[in-house]
């Protein structure tokens, strides 16, 4: 984990420098989803690579959710283990949705169709995953998205995030872009 110092932006730009963080005391991992506030930051799920009983790589869907919480003064942070996601998710838009104190993660991949062809696969979960990072609690929507995109960014805007593209099955991208309401008021 690396930081970069955007405070010496103010007076040269030229005195930018990364500076090592600690490192995520959890296995390696790709196609997490991070999030982030002013105080934390978040990585949550993903996939590591394990080897089979051939020795080739396997892909292990994880569940893991991990907070680093920052201490900006220091420029330092540490890493604290939060509450796992219901089930492996990888890929989800990212970062995560987050509004009035929770994390919202939007489908992804959950490893339950890895061995299935393009031609076969039904499409990505459209779960949703709300994260309150008061209480270190997931909670599993009980409306579903209407769409399922993975390996794509999510866009935080007032009242939702913006899903702009992504893929739908494996090797097949969608071009179309949604706005995801957060709202509640009618």
């Amino acid at each position: 984990t690396w930081a970069l110092d955007l405070r010496a932006l103010k007076d040269n730009a030229a005195s930018l420098q990364w500076i090592p963080w600690p490192e995520l005391p959890a296995r390696p991992r790709m196609l997490s989803t991070a999030a982030s506030d002013a105080h934390a930051f978040w990585m949550i799920g993903g996939v590591t690579l394990a080897a089979d009983p051939e020795g080739k790589p396997k892909r292990e869907y994880l569940k893991e959710c991990w907070k680093l919480e920052l201490d900006p003064n220091k420029l330092t942070g540490r890493w604290i283990a939060q509450e796992d996601l219901p089930v492996a998710l990888a890929a989800s838009p990212s970062p995560a949705i987050f509004t009035q104190g929770h994390l919202w993660i939007l489908g992804g991949d959950d490893g339950t169709q890895v061995s299935a062809s393009p031609s076969a696969h039904r499409g990505f979960s459209k779960a949703i995953y709300g994260f309150d990072i008061t209480r270190n609690r997931w909670t599993q929507s009980t409306d579903s998205l209407p769409i399922s995109h993975v390996t794509v960014p999510g866009v935080a805007v007032a009242d939702g995030g913006v899903v702009p593209s992504g893929e739908i099955r494996p090797g097949i991208r969608s071009q179309e872009v949604w706005f995801l309401s957060t709202r509640t008021d009618p």
